[in-house]
């Protein structure tokens, strides 16, 4: 008889964070990301069969539900295609603000808020949600994100505004060649990734560097000012945050909070575990 599962993915641009539960107990495993409005047919395919493969192999099959958590809007190519690689799963494709909220605030009032390759934030009533402000990608917003770090590093680099002691760890092994820089940002297939792959480098010299310290901290003010403090009540609500570089970010996000009078819940890189037990609570 095959295992009932309950799947709960948590994508962002760059890694998925999956968690799989069943009478067999649970695993969890890693894949890359996918945005379900942006990313091409093959990258889907490519990481839903791979996740379709890990299930099956240590469950003896895939069927149950599945609720998948990812920035962007499906269309019906995808649907069908979800649909197409999980025959046998009850599918439901979610916003990966809602995951941020169901896993952080439960059915408590807040503000939900990412900050991954991109960012996103959302207000909260009771569960629902009432309000976003929307970031505008990597091209015209997704401040506070890892994208717009690394977009102000490389843009301040082709205009020699970056010490080159900064550069030497930043930019080390990479071609930083204007053209090829330009190539990467408007003719990549993964522009925002590039541009978030450098914030590791960027943040490795936080508090050591005065222009890195600079940039990074502004990074996380213009997002509290764009993104927090424009909800009504924002103050005298919890703020939770979710993704890899709010981790990485958690300093400065204290900083930037206690500076704008905002009360920081939670900050939490994988949200997979909570989001799995807030769907297999509701059965």
């Amino acid at each position: 008889m095959r295992t009932e599962l309950t799947i709960v993915a948590d994508s962002g641009a760059t890694k998925a964070a999956w968690m799989v539960s069943g009478h067999g107990g649970t695993v969890s495993f890693r894949t890359d990301g996918i945005n379900v409005s942006h990313s091409s047919e093959a990258l889907m395919r490519k990481v839903l069969s791979e996740a379709f493969k890990t299930v099956s192999d240590r469950f003896g099959g895939c069927a149950g539900r599945m609720w998948f958590y990812s920035a962007g809007v499906p269309g019906e190519r995808c649907r069908s295609l979800f649909a197409e690689v999980f025959p046998d799963m009850e599918i439901h494709i979610c916003s990966d603000l809602d995951g941020a909220s169901h896993a952080l605030l439960g059915n408590e009032d807040g503000i939900a808020c990412i900050l991954g390759t991109g960012c996103n934030s959302g207000l909260y009533r009771s569960g629902t949600l009432v309000r976003n402000i929307h970031p505008c990608g990597f091209i015209l917003g997704d401040e506070g994100s890892a994208a717009a770090l690394g977009r102000r590093f490389v843009a301040d680099y082709l205009k020699g505004l970056v010490p080159e002691e900064v550069t030497g760890v930043v930019a080390r092994g990479r071609n930083m060649d204007y053209a090829e820089v330009v190539s990467q940002v408007y003719n990549g297939p993964a522009p925002a990734r590039y541009l978030g792959s450098f914030a590791p480098g960027i943040m490795s010299l936080y508090g050591v560097d005065p222009y890195v310290t600079a940039i990074a901290e502004e990074n996380i003010k213009e997002f509290f000012r764009l993104y927090v403090l424009r909800y009504e009540g924002a103050r005298s609500l919890p703020v939770c945050f979710a993704g890899s570089f709010a981790l990485a970010c958690k300093d400065l996000i204290a900083k930037a909070a206690d500076l704008a009078g905002i009360n920081v819940a939670k900050v939490s890189a994988d949200i997979t575990g909570p989001l799995a037990a807030y769907h297999i609570n509701r059965r």
